[in-house]
């Protein structure tokens, strides 16, 4: 796994020339003539700015963030700039929600740096930029998974975490020729890139110890002037840090459903917490074994694909796992690994469960006579690991999760951890329910249209929006009609 860029520039708009090539690396790789052919869309008019940008260049593609600021601090109260890759095309088109984020993240974290200082950071700190997009390129096209930046003045770090691979396609080595005086302006695809993430700065959020970027309020320096105790000089030293990590979209081995439910099976230590990106942080909070993967793009405004890719970032190095929606209809049945499990240490297992995946969204039995505010940890004084195991077996062999419930007075904890940790541990499975229609009305309505034996009942809900009910009631209105509505387990 690695990034495969072929250069990075940086642009700005000046007000006396127009859009300029401020810096490349590798040196000369864009030629100032065929720079000047694109650089309307590299540094577009203020409309196109604050948005991901792609420019299709033959085969090769040109991604951007253009940011524009509007202070005093500037001549004519504006400054805007731009940071690009040029990415080989089959690399962005697989992996173009990685490079989108990317990209994004690189221009947000120097508007985020330039607001933080009094918009006057980008001006005075040209040589870190410079050293900043050499760094980052040096790591790129070789074998690196994870970047971590952090540039003083006066001092450079930068850490850089290696996963070695063996088979690298040797296709992706080639370096492209862009030929650019032969591409005329009307053959450019310039396109406003679908990818959302929310800013790196929000008010509702603490990024002082969580997120890689640091604001310069944390970095100050007090000393005594004249002689005088209550008179300090501030002095600020400008820095930058910077930290992503490469998902290959191409290859990864699990399909994120929207209908997925992410849940937890390792706490993260303080070292893998700052090497996440800060879309990974931004949805920590909402991962509780309860939220789909659609919920927690709707309650935190974020675009489905970038929740999907701060997902994998956390599957890949083994933090969560997933799960099925939470239903009472859900049908589980045991597996063998039911009766080869150890039960000794279930519970203890089953606690450090459920103390990772707080559910905000309780669902549970509570103890008649037992207060509903007790939390699982205090309820779970009553379990043993005989009788944790002895509800997996009445699960396995109820006909739903509804009918597990009626067969017993109270169950100490919540309900879907329960049936999460016993799918992580592997002793129960889910058994799904697809739906078979294939009437002429499927052609006007979406719903029946997904009822075509490929599309199980979560992906309905979920990708529709509809109640258990009202998909329930489109069978029973359809099972007796000329082409019978059917269903199956699988």
């Amino acid at each position: 796994m690695s990034f495969k860029v072929l250069s990075i520039i940086y642009t700005e708009f000046n007000l006396e020339k127009g859009p300029e090539l401020v810096y490349q690396v590798p040196p000369n790789y864009i030629k100032p003539e065929d720079f000047k052919r694109i650089s309307e869309f590299v540094v577009p008019t203020t409309q196109f700015c604050n948005k991901e940008l792609s420019l299709h260049l033959g085969n090769a593609y040109l991604l951007g963030y253009p940011i524009f600021l509007n202070n005093q601090a500037y001549d004519r109260n504006r400054f805007e700039f731009n940071f690009s890759l040029l990415i080989d095309e089959d690399e962005y088109e697989n992996n173009n929600y990685l490079y989108d984020c990317l990209i994004k993240k690189i221009c947000t974290t120097f508007e985020n740096l330039e607001i933080d200082y009094n918009f006057n950071f980008m001006r005075k700190s040209m040589k870190m930029i410079q050293e900043f997009i050499e760094i980052l390129f040096s790591h790129f096209n070789s074998n690196v998974s994870v970047i971590n930046i952090h540039i003083e003045e006066g001092e450079t770090e930068n850490e850089i975490s290696v996963k070695e691979e063996k088979n690298i396609d040797e296709d992706r080595e080639r370096q492209i020729n862009l030929s650019l005086e032969k591409i005329n302006a009307e053959d450019l695809t310039f396109s406003k890139s679908k990818t959302e993430m929310p800013r790196i700065l929000s008010p509702n959020l603490d990024l002082s110890s969580r997120y890689s970027h640091t604001s310069s309020k944390d970095i100050i320096k007090s000393e005594p002037m004249n002689g005088y105790n209550n008179s300090r000089n501030i002095k600020v030293k400008r820095m930058i840090n910077f930290s992503f990590r490469y998902i290959d979209f191409a290859h990864i081995k699990i399909n994120i459903k929207n209908f997925y439910v992410p849940i937890w099976i390792k706490e993260l230590d303080k070292e893998e917490l700052t090497k996440l990106d800060n879309i990974n942080l931004y949805i920590i909070n909402k991962i509780n074994g309860v939220n789909s993967v659609f919920k927690i793009s709707k309650i935190l405004s974020i675009g489905i694909d970038l929740v999907k890719y701060a997902l994998s970032s956390l599957y890949i190095i083994g933090g969560i796992t997933f799960i099925d929606l939470f239903q009472y209809s859900n049908i589980y049945k045991p597996t063998i690994e039911l009766k080869k499990i150890s039960i000794n240490g279930l519970l203890q297992k089953f606690k450090k469960f459920c103390k990772m995946n707080k559910d905000e969204n309780k669902i549970s039995i509570s103890y008649q006579n037992q207060n509903e505010n007790n939390n699982d940890e205090n309820n779970l004084r009553y379990m043993d690991d005989n009788k944790l195991f002895s509800y997996y077996v009445l699960l396995s062999n109820s006909k739903d999760v509804k009918n597990f419930t009626d067969k017993i007075n109270s169950l100490e904890f919540s309900l879907p951890l329960f049936i999460g940790f016993g799918v992580y541990l592997g002793i129960v499975r889910r058994i799904h329910l697809y739906y078979y229609f294939n009437g002429k009305e499927a052609d006007d309505n979406e719903i029946l249209k997904m009822m075509d034996g490929k599309h199980c009942e979560d992906e309905i809900l979920v990708e529709k929006g509809v109640t258990l009910e009202t998909l329930r009631k489109y069978y029973d209105d359809y099972k007796h009609s000329e082409n019978k509505c059917y269903y199956l387990y699988k």
